[in-house]
């Protein structure tokens, strides 16, 4: 468990960003990147969740790797729904500048800004609930999008943090790789923990 004194829960904190950051890049070559995506991801907001809601520290790495294994499939199928929306939507995109401009063309051009913001919502919270509900794969997308929308203040506040870190990553790309992905998914875990905590269904 965390040691009483700030300065130690930090230091601890920090240690094991770094290490879930590590398991995520190693994760993510044994999958070949692109199969080895989606159940890295999971499988570092399973271990968050160790931390965040359980407030235990221990076995992280063993938490990691059941859950990568454990949900592959799933995590995978979850990648290929996301990755088929935004697939899509960039097919779209390409035959709308194919198109003359036109009164039609700047509606569907706003038709895909807002689909766009959809699923960019829907994947803001769908990993947090994989991890805290156990739903149908298909559903998971449906879901995380109700979650996020009744909660806008929550979903404004993880996009405002979530910049702040885009920006400062840009900057630091070293610091990215060493403490990136696992510090973003901290935060969206964070956000979302108070309300995993209670709800029992959406």
């Amino acid at each position: 468990m965390y040691q009483n004194s700030w300065f130690m829960r930090i230091g601890t904190l920090g240690f094991h960003l770094l290490l879930l950051n590590m398991l995520f890049w190693v994760g993510l070559l044994i999958g070949i990147g692109i199969f080895g995506l989606f159940p890295s991801i999971v499988a570092l907001f399973a271990a968050l969740k160790q931390i965040v809601i359980n407030k235990d520290d221990q076995k992280l790495p063993r938490i990691f790797w059941q859950n990568y294994k454990k949900e592959f499939l799933s995590a995978n199928l979850l990648g290929f729904i996301y990755s088929v929306s935004f697939s899509s939507l960039y097919f779209y995109y390409r035959i709308l500048h194919t198109l003359p401009s036109s009164v039609w063309v700047q509606l569907g051009s706003g038709v895909l800004i807002f689909v766009l913001f959809v699923i960019l919502l829907s994947l803001s919270a769908v990993f947090p609930l994989f991890v805290h509900y156990k739903y149908r794969t298909w559903q998971y997308p449906k879901f995380a999008l109700i979650y996020a929308v009744s909660r806008p203040l929550h979903t404004l506040a993880l996009v405002l943090i979530l910049l702040i870190f885009i920006i400062v990553y840009l900057r630091f790309l070293s610091l990215f790789l060493l403490i990136g992905v696992s510090s973003m998914a901290l935060v969206i875990m964070w956000i979302g923990s108070s309300h995993l905590l209670s709800d029992q269904r959406l």
